[in-house]
């Protein structure tokens, strides 16, 4: 479930900037879980790191989780589960 949750956006960087910019940096970036943690990861190229870290430490703390966000994320999760 967080794993979704942390594709949307903070007050800093409104859902879907963050894959913008990865993209406009000519990286990749995805994410997956497993049994026992997520992983989330960027591909770019190491002059940007500075850039994909400031993203991940405002998306690690500043995430906007309101009902208009949390609720279509949790029947996303569910579905996937009954899948």
């Amino acid at each position: 479930f967080l794993e979704h949750l942390m594709f949307k956006g903070t007050q800093a960087h409104p859902a879907g900037e963050f894959s913008q910019v990865v993209a406009s940096l000519g990286g990749q970036e995805n994410a997956f879980t497993s049994f026992d943690y997520t992983a989330y990861f960027q591909r770019v190229a190491k002059e940007h790191l500075r850039t994909m870290m400031s993203f991940e430490a405002d998306r690690m703390t500043g995430l906007v989780l309101d009902d208009a966000v949390v609720a279509p994320e949790r029947d996303v999760v569910l579905e996937e589960r009954r899948m």
